[in-house]
């Protein structure tokens, strides 16, 4: 287990023991069994954090493919002239195939068959702004998170660190949401500037519509909780109106138009953390659809099709007639509803005399002789311990 000067073994906060992967269902009408779902890559690995790709980007990015390496081209077996025709469409999303570290892939899916491809993409191809340039649009000295191009393409809206630095915040960040020019020197510069306080996850409904998300102190009877909200921004009347319910959290929007936007929400909060009880059905991670024009009709997404599973990160398929997301991937629980087995992955190190080990547990340590490494499972309820051979609990 060691190499050279030794090995560093750990854990991934919030990760699951069971693969990530992505899936879809449509909205109009809302799915009715678990049948209506569809899977969206090759199910290799984690696969998160998933965007469609618009067609035009598409066939831009099938256009360099075929100039840059015509061989993975025709492996790809498909064409520009494909996803200008609708014949295939594009997904990228993160993904731990490569050695454990999460990198960016793109999905191939061809509309005839819905056959699912995952190829190579090592290209140096990028997209340039009117200039010609590539210059990156952050400032120096400011840290942003999730970035949002509008539907013009001309601006986009970050999440970013408020007084320019992250404190050790985890669940809720302490961040604005700011926008700025995305081409600075076509545009007359960045023109950055604070659109939105204490917000985060920012979303375009339209040029003038930002959806966000904001976590806000709440005193409820079992004490003080932060209770999260979706809320729509109105640039041009600087209105904020609250989307979601005070009485439930709901969080990661991805707007649809100016009034619909999708969420992920917990309806009812859970005492599982502490282990204590089950969970039932609302208190899962489910997706759902509000309309600020019938704010009392939320569109349920993921109820019907996996009542008690958790799904993250909702994201627009096809204009709207679909609504992604990722979820475990529960096919992988074994019979008697266990997860899968307890293992640990050696990942790429940056230095290639050091060893780097994640753990699927917390509390990783590693024995003296570097031959045997010992974790805790995720319900501490056992031991684990791993050599060269397998991995058994004690």
């Amino acid at each position: 287990m060691g190499d050279g000067r030794g090995s560093i073994a750990f854990f991934g906060t919030y990760r699951p023991p069971v693969p990530l992967d992505i899936y879809s269902c449509p909205a109009n009408p809302p799915p009715s069994s678990a049948e209506d779902e569809l899977h969206l890559t090759d199910g290799v690995s984690y696969n998160q954090n998933a965007r469609a790709i618009p067609a035009a980007a598409l066939k831009e990015l099938l256009t360099c493919l075929c100039k840059k390496n015509p061989k993975l081209a025709a492996e790809c077996g498909t064409s520009p002239d494909d996803a200008d025709k609708g014949r295939v469409t594009g997904l990228v999303f993160v993904s731990e195939r490569d050695n454990g570290l999460e990198t960016l892939h793109v999905a191939l899916r061809f509309t005839a068959n819905d056959v699912v491809k995952v190829p190579r993409l090592a290209l140096s191809c990028r997209r340039t702004g009117s200039s010609g340039s590539r210059n990156g649009i952050r400032e120096r000295d400011q840290y942003d998170l999730s970035p949002a191009v509008s539907p013009s393409g001309k601006m986009v809206a970050v999440a970013n660190f408020r007084f320019n630095k992250w404190t050790g915040e985890i669940e809720r960040l302490n961040t604005d949401i700011v926008v700025m020019n995305v081409d600075k020197q076509v545009q007359g510069g960045l023109r950055r500037k604070i659109l939105i306080r204490d917000g985060g996850w920012p979303t375009w409904g339209s040029d003038n519509i930002i959806f966000f998300h904001r976590g806000i102190e709440t005193n409820l009877p079992s004490g003080k909780a932060t209770v999260w909200g979706v809320f729509r921004y109105n640039i041009a009347t600087k209105e904020t109106i609250r989307v979601t319910p005070e009485t439930f959290d709901a969080m990661t929007p991805a707007a649809i138009s100016e009034t619909k936007v999708a969420v992920a929400t917990i309806r009812q909060k859970s005492l599982q953390a502490v282990m204590t009880v089950q969970r039932v059905d609302v208190q899962y991670r489910h997706i759902e659809i509000f309309d600020v024009t019938a704010l009392d009709q939320p569109v349920q997404i993921s109820r019907k099709t996996r009542p008690k599973g958790d799904h993250y990160n909702p994201f627009v398929v096809d204009g709207g007639s679909h609504i992604g997301y990722h979820r475990c991937r529960t096919d992988n629980l074994l019979k008697d509803g266990s997860l899968v087995p307890k293992s640990f992955d050696k990942m790429q190190s940056p230095l290639k005399d050091v060893g780097l080990f994640r753990v699927t547990g917390v509390f990783p340590t590693i024995s003296k002789d570097g031959s045997k490494l010992a974790f805790v499972d995720n319900e501490f309820k056992a031991v684990w311990l791993a050599d060269s051979q397998e991995a058994r609990f004690e």
